[in-house]
């Protein structure tokens, strides 16, 4: 399960598997959504990572992305990939 990642808007979805998840919030019609190109943004550095789970127990915090620590993953990834590269 360490490269396992669940994206949804129900906790339900994830309720067995918590440390996998990264929770949405809903979107419906709202063209002006800008929930999925964050979350994708998070899930493109996540390719990098040997195990997700450690990297969602950081930035989620009460069933939400934190802002904060999301910005210091996004950081400290994006210069870790550009060392390997």
């Amino acid at each position: 399960m360490n490269d396992v990642i669940i994206v949804d808007n129900s906790p339900v979805a994830y309720l067995f598997q918590p440390e996998n998840a990264i929770p949405a919030v809903n979107w419906y019609d709202d063209p002006n959504d800008t929930e999925l190109p964050r979350i994708a943004t998070i899930l493109e550095k996540m390719a990098y990572e040997d195990d997700v789970r450690k990297i969602i127990r950081t930035i989620i915090q009460n069933n939400k992305i934190d802002p904060k620590q999301e910005q210091l993953y996004l950081s400290s990834a994006t210069q870790r990939i550009h060392k390997r590269d």
